[in-house]
């Protein structure tokens, strides 16, 4: 009989990177009302602090943490294990994204979301595992539906997203003998301020970026809640939304075509037409 997520989490550790805002604060939220205990870190202190004081978080740890800073996360490591005595569950959220063509973005845009995204859940995942091994536990990574189907002007962002599949992929089989399953999760459009907080080469894009999450998104609680029932099923893999499913589908039926038609799909939805070029001229 597959437990409930309240019988999966209860008492359980769980640490959340990237818990301040949008799906990383959704999660803490739902883990909370799920009984877990909760290991909670951002870039963003005084958010993060005051995310938890508006949830009534009053036992959870808060933490300091750039995820991009290997000696911060093993710090991040030591304050769980001496409070909490272990860790359960770790949730590699915390992400970033740059919109803009290849040719605008720089090396130093490219390391900045490679830094955050993939080496963040390097650092968190290898400095984790020691504790995780002994509580065969669970790892979520939060890749995006850009981790399965690639969009132009998210050229870093998308990479950095299939990055994360590929390494969860690789985890499955790594981990599955230790007793450690590891769920990769592809949200569609989140209602979150990773748009409003990213930087652009083009402020009409990333506008018409922002009113296309407004009225398609899908809201954090309910993505939190999807995943939280995934994984107390230790599903390996979580499409989040409609749009993910069907993204998925049509990619995987038709890996080049299906590509066109997403594109074609995201641009109209988009209303892009009248704007692309401000893409290009940055403006």
């Amino acid at each position: 009989m597959v437990p409930s997520p309240k019988d999966s989490f209860k008492d359980k550790v769980v640490a959340i990177t990237g818990a301040a805002y949008g799906l990383g604060a959704a999660l803490a939220d739902a883990f909370f009302t799920q009984g877990a205990r909760l290991a909670l870190c951002d870039i963003n202190h005084s958010a993060l602090t005051e995310k938890a004081h508006q949830s009534g978080l009053t036992t959870a740890l808060l933490s300091k943490v750039d995820v991009s800073n290997h000696k911060e996360v093993e710090n991040w490591v030591l304050e769980i294990k001496d409070k909490f005595g272990g860790c359960d569950v770790l949730i590699n959220n915390a992400g970033i994204t740059n919109t803009a063509t290849f040719e605008q973005h720089t090396l130093e845009d490219w390391h900045r979301v490679f830094d955050v995204n993939m080496w963040g859940v390097v650092h968190c995942t290898k400095s984790f595992l020691p504790l995780l091994k002994e509580s065969k536990g669970h790892i979520i990574n939060i890749s995006s539906i850009f981790g399965i189907v690639a969009m132009p002007a998210q050229t870093a962002y998308a990479s950095s997203k299939y990055a994360i599949r590929g390494f969860s992929e690789c985890l499955w089989e790594e981990l599955k003998d230790e007793g450690i399953c590891v769920t990769v999760v592809h949200p569609g459009g989140l209602a979150t301020k990773i748009i409003e907080h990213s930087t652009t080469s083009s402020q009409t894009f990333k506008h018409h970026t922002q009113k296309f999450f407004e009225r398609h998104a899908l809201d954090p609680n309910k993505a939190a809640e999807l995943i939280i029932n995934g994984a107390a099923k230790r599903k390996l893999r979580l499409l989040i939304g409609k749009e993910a499913v069907l993204f998925d589908r049509a990619k995987r039926l038709f890996p080049v075509r299906g590509n066109h038609w997403v594109f074609k799909q995201i641009r109209k939805a988009m209303r892009l037409e009248h704007v692309e070029q401000a893409l290009v001229k940055g403006e």
